[in-house]
């Protein structure tokens, strides 16, 4: 195509090889006077103008020579970096898409044993509700492990007490606003206060009810996890049970199993 320009431009001399210096066309109709020439030869400013219209058109035959070369450079850079390109991943097809994992169950999940199973009644526990059940098992276990507790103290105020201070203090539900007791008793409130508000938080990248292990046991697998839950049910039982019948009959926990008063509330007397 630049070739095609540049002789397309030289054309118009290449068509009138004779022309007059004087502007005549043709050699027959030059005006008077002009020595006429048949070419180019001998008219030094026609000459000079061929010249310059040869160099135009190598000129102009470089620069579209140039511009083509850059336009292949250009065209064989993106057709490599094209090639070098990663293929775009292709989608699935529909029937080759991954299955859903099953939703939440919570019938699967720790503290399912034998011989009663998933034990929800009521209906507390929805099948993929994960945030709900989380929330639930974290209460269970903290009753639990309280109703552990109150169950092991009311047994264990029948035989030992706390030298000087709690002495000869009331055994069962009346040491809570009575004698030096009541101040143990609002010193728990305090300290479960504490552990609940700043130190023991749940933490959603954790289990629920697992607030670290300072002493260092090491375990807290699965099965440890299912015996706390277990004994945790116990006690909350126990412990309810305990205070029930002590309401009723009026007698602590170790004087409902037909024992006689502690000794600690008899002045040491056996009296």
């Amino acid at each position: 195509l630049e070739v095609i320009f540049a002789l397309g431009i030289g054309a118009p001399a290449l068509r009138h090889p004779s022309v007059c210096c004087h502007g005549g066309e043709e050699e027959g109709r030059c005006m008077p006077g002009c020595r006429g020439s048949r070419g180019l030869e001998g008219r030094p400013a026609l000459r000079r103008t061929g010249r310059r219209v040869a160099a135009s058109a190598v000129a102009f035959a470089a620069f579209g020579a140039l511009a083509a070369g850059s336009r292949r450079q250009r065209g064989g850079s993106s057709m490599r970096a094209s090639i070098m390109m990663e293929p775009e991943e292709v989608p699935e097809a529909e029937g080759s898409a991954k299955p859903k994992p099953p939703p939440f169950d919570p019938a699967k999940q720790i503290g399912v044993t034998e011989p009663i199973g998933f034990f929800d009644p009521l209906g507390f526990c929805k099948v993929g509700d994960k945030e709900g059940f989380r929330r639930l098992r974290a209460a269970e276990i903290k009753h639990g492990r309280a109703g552990m507790m109150a169950a092991a103290g009311a047994v264990a105020q029948y035989f030992v007490r706390i030298p000087i201070v709690f002495d000869f203090e009331n055994a069962g539900l009346s040491a809570a606003w009575s004698g030096n007791s009541k101040y143990g008793f609002i010193f728990l409130l305090f300290v479960s206060g504490y552990l609940e508000i700043f130190s023991w938080k749940e933490d959603s990248e954790k289990e629920p009810g697992d607030f670290g292990d300072p002493i260092g046991f090491n375990i807290y697998d699965s099965d440890m996890r299912n015996k706390e839950l277990n004994n945790g049910r116990a006690g909350m039982i126990a412990a309810l049970g305990i205070v029930v019948a002590e309401l009723y009959t009026g007698k602590s926990a170790m004087e409902t199993f037909g024992l006689p008063p502690s000794a600690f509330e008899t002045g040491l007397t056996g009296g």
